[in-house]
């Protein structure tokens, strides 16, 4: 009897499967006769068309086709993709791979076969090496890539095909940089440099700019509900890595300048990585007095301030005068303070004396103030008696009630009223 055309074909089908069977199980195919071998166009981050910046947990998407069928992301170790005996569930192997330079692979913590052309996949923690040298799970942070590769299963758990492994699929890791500062107070008025260690991150002057590190400060307390107020800031490289863990330095630009003598935070970026612990409590802008005015008529300041904290009012008062007043036994006067991180301010303090905690000064100085912003207050004084001296300290305690990390009350540096008998 004369064998048909399709009795051939499926023949052949046969002793090819027999074959590749019998050489291990794997076999590629440029025109396969149970299934496409999958390719891969792109692999870019979710919600991005050109971002392929990964980290552990981050979800990409790859492109291709050939991906229908992967059910079980196939746990066997090394390149083994050898299909168990027909026809077991899952009988095959199908897997995504992050795929390091020394050939070895993780397999994605998870994924989700969209369509023929698509899956979602996400980044495993444990990424494979990509140095020659290395043996461990991790690729240095900034310097690493890996390659994604999509293994799927012919129909009949015959054999299980593996998309080829080249640029196209290729992602770079970065690792998030968490820094630790020791506590220190910025600069309010001029801003400045911080010293910010970063551990587990080889650094190097020459290979500094690659890693493409940035930096911004952050509060949760200078803007109206809580919203956080975010400031870019700069980074250099300060040393190589050294010591337990591998600990380098950086340098961190402050900006210059904020409301408050509360904490603010500090989030480094690897590539666009963010810290996954930032530093939120060692940096503090301690609050200052920069100015103080004399007014010329203390009557009406008397008046303002009083109404003022009652119900805020305007126009403010304009005062021009230099940071001395005329003074007698009972007599007034009035100045105009100027400075930062005012808001809060719960105890004003002019000289010492009965009514003040200030016991540097003898004098008797009773202060009424408003605080107008976190950068001006007026006060007016009742002078029973001029300190010694002729000068007294100006200062004050804030409130920082919405910060726990911080103390409650937080002094001021103060700054120097002159008290003169010139009129």
């Amino acid at each position: 009897m004369k064998a048909t055309p399709r009795a051939f074909v499926r023949r052949t089908a046969q002793v090819m499967t027999a074959a590749a069977v019998a050489a291990g199980g794997v076999f590629f195919i440029a025109a396969p006769a149970y299934a496409a071998v999958p390719t891969i166009t792109s692999v870019l981050v979710q919600g991005s068309t050109t971002n392929k910046i990964v980290t552990a947990g981050t979800t990409v998407v790859i492109t291709g086709t050939g991906f229908t069928g992967m059910v079980d992301n196939d746990a066997r170790s090394a390149w083994d993709v050898t299909p168990v005996a027909w026809p077991g569930t899952n009988s095959g192997c199908s897997q995504v791979r992050f795929v390091g330079n020394t050939g070895t692979f993780t397999r994605a913590t998870r994924y989700t076969v969209f369509s023929d052309t698509q899956i979602y996949a996400t980044v495993p923690t444990g990424i494979p090496a990509v140095d020659t040298t290395s043996t461990v799970s991790a690729p240095v942070p900034g310097t690493g890539s890996m390659k994604v590769q999509v293994v799927n299963t012919m129909p009949g758990g015959t054999g299980s095909l593996g998309s080829v492994v080249g640029a196209t699929s290729e992602v770079f890791y970065r690792a998030p940089l968490d820094p630790t500062v020791t506590s220190v107070p910025a600069n309010p008025n001029g801003g400045g440099s911080l010293t910010v260690t970063v551990a587990g991150i080889t650094l190097a002057s020459g290979t500094f700019v690659a890693e493409k590190i940035t930096a911004y400060f952050y509060n949760t307390y200078a803007t109206s509900g809580d919203s956080p107020k975010v400031t870019s800031a700069s980074v250099t490289f300060d040393s190589a890595a050294g010591g337990a863990g591998g600990l380098s330095t950086v340098k961190v630009t402050v900006p210059a300048g904020s409301v408050s003598s509360e904490a603010i935070g500090l989030t480094l970026l690897h590539d666009g990585i963010p810290s996954a612990t930032p530093d939120a409590a060692a940096i503090t802008y301690p609050a200052v007095i920069t100015k103080i005015e004399s007014c010329a008529v203390p009557a009406d300041i008397n008046t303002f301030v009083t109404a003022y904290n009652s119900a805020p009012i305007s126009p403010l008062p304009t005062c021009t005068g230099s940071a001395s007043v005329a003074a007698t036994a009972s007599s007034t006067a009035a100045i105009k303070i100027t400075g930062k991180g005012f808001t809060g301010a719960g105890d004003w303090e002019v000289g010492g004396g009965a009514n003040d905690s200030n016991a540097a000064n003898d004098g008797d100085v009773t202060e009424t103030c408003a605080v107008i912003s976190d950068f001006l207050a007026y006060c007016y004084l009742a002078i029973t008696t001029v300190p010694s001296g002729n000068v007294a300290v100006v200062d004050f305690v804030t409130d920082d009630a919405d910060n726990a990390t911080n103390p409650a009350v937080v002094n001021t540096g103060g700054s120097i009223l002159v008290f003169t008998n010139l009129v």
